[in-house]
């Protein structure tokens, strides 16, 4: 396990290390440079309800490569997106109408093709009042963890452990992954 500010340098490019803008204001240290110079960055979030039993998944449709699989919410940073935590705060509001949702990174994935992967966790009261948006075409839908669809393609090949480590990083706030994603 690394300390969260520890993995944010690691992901960070050189030159912005340890620079007088390295944070955001507001953003609690997950600051994620986007630029055209760098690849692809994308965020994804697992909310959970308190007790950590149930956790809002939705069916993808696109990319190609996740259509038909349940994921955790998320996409995309977009450009100029100084944060990942501010992308993932629209990308929850985009696809379950929620805001003020409190987010927290517990790891930080270099995806098989270059990317990098921001993942997120939220255990919330607020898990029931999520809906799909007007204009989403993914349907979301709150799962018992015990009850995840394990067998493919019903479900994303990192989503248990990824829903298993958040609960475990919930007693550990301090802490967070880095993990890096090999594929066949």
């Amino acid at each position: 396990m690394a300390n969260v500010d520890n993995l944010i340098e690691d992901t960070m490019p050189a030159n912005r290390r340890n620079g007088s803008n390295r944070h955001a204001p507001g953003t609690a240290g997950l600051q994620s440079p986007i630029s055209p110079a760098l690849n692809q960055q994308y965020v994804l979030g697992f909310m959970f309800n308190e007790g950590g039993t149930r956790v809002l998944l939705t069916l993808k449709n696109r990319p190609k490569l996740l259509a038909g699989q349940w994921n955790g919410i998320g996409g995309k940073m977009e450009q100029g997106e100084i944060s990942a935590h501010k992308a993932m705060k629209r990308e929850c509001w985009e696809e379950t109408g929620l805001i003020g949702v409190d987010w927290r990174c517990f790891a930080v994935v270099n995806t098989a093709d270059g990317g990098v992967m921001w993942v997120f966790s939220s255990f919330t009261k607020r898990i029931d009042f999520a809906e799909q948006q007007p204009g989403e075409t993914e349907p979301i839908q709150s799962w018992l963890v015990s009850d995840l669809p394990f067998k493919k393609p019903a479900l994303r090949h990192n989503v248990p452990w990824m829903v298993h480590m958040a609960i475990c990083c919930r007693s550990n706030p301090r802490y967070a992954f880095k993990v890096e994603e090999m594929h066949k």
